[in-house]
């Protein structure tokens, strides 16, 4: 998971991402997202470039009603119950479109 705070990006460390995971998913493979992202709502497109770009060339992250579509990446989002500093955040499954039309959960 990677995690955004104050326009930057880091990732967990694997015990918190562990927890996370049983948290959030149980560990059942066949629910968990490729990538999850959490940001505040208007870091979000950031977070997702980032991510998805490299030096040679950068995504283009398109806001499509609550998701995002970041190449062949669909990333919906639902809202995170965490506040910090009285900023609501909100999570990003991502998983490629084709996946996604296939397993509707």
């Amino acid at each position: 998971m990677r995690k955004m705070r104050k326009r930057k990006t880091k990732f967990l460390d694997s015990n918190n991402c562990s927890k996370r995971i049983k948290e959030k998913w149980e560990y059942s493979l066949s629910k968990q997202p490729e990538v999850w992202f959490k940001a505040t709502e208007e870091d979000m497109e950031k977070a997702l470039s980032i991510h998805f770009s490299n030096e040679t060339w950068t995504v283009e992250v398109k806001k499509v009603g609550n998701d995002w579509e970041v190449g062949p990446m669909k990333c919906s989002k639902s809202s995170s119950s965490v506040e910090d500093l009285d900023k609501k955040y909100v999570e990003a499954s991502c998983s490629h479109k084709d996946e996604d039309s296939k397993n509707p959960n």
